[in-house]
């Protein structure tokens, strides 16, 4: 199974279908700020913020689905080291949501990400390299 556009659909490769269930989990966390009060703390820096703000664009979760707007918050978040937010940034990049497809793009964040330990980065980069 895979979500797609809100709604799961079967996939014939289980491992995608577990890697995607695993991806939606890890970013399923539940907001307790309001879309406002998350972008001023983002706007002001805050690399959690920036991430789920990000993960609230890409999934219409709280605001409208807007793919670009949601791989600029997870970029700013990435760039500050957040590893959950590099491996949302890599995941947009190897799906070409609001980014061109690039995989040499997406290893480079899913390492980035595994490197500190980040273990949905860790088996994405295994899976790409196979």
């Amino acid at each position: 199974m895979v979500e797609r556009n809100g709604e799961f659909q079967a996939t014939a490769d289980p491992m995608k279908a577990i890697v995607s269930i695993l991806c939606f989990l890890i970013s399923s966390s539940l907001f307790a700020d309001d879309i406002e009060a998350l972008k001023a703390k983002a706007e002001k820096g805050d690399a959690r913020a920036q991430n789920n703000l990000g993960y609230m664009y890409n999934y219409g979760r709280g605001a409208e689905k807007d793919f670009k707007e949601a791989v600029k918050w997870y970029r700013k978040a990435a760039k500050q080291g957040d590893a959950k937010a590099q491996f949302n940034l890599g995941n947009m990049y190897e799906k070409g949501q609001g980014v061109l497809v690039d995989g040499k793009e997406a290893v480079k964040w899913y390492r980035k990400a595994a490197e500190q330990g980040n273990a949905f980065g860790q088996l994405k980069l295994g899976i790409m390299r196979l």
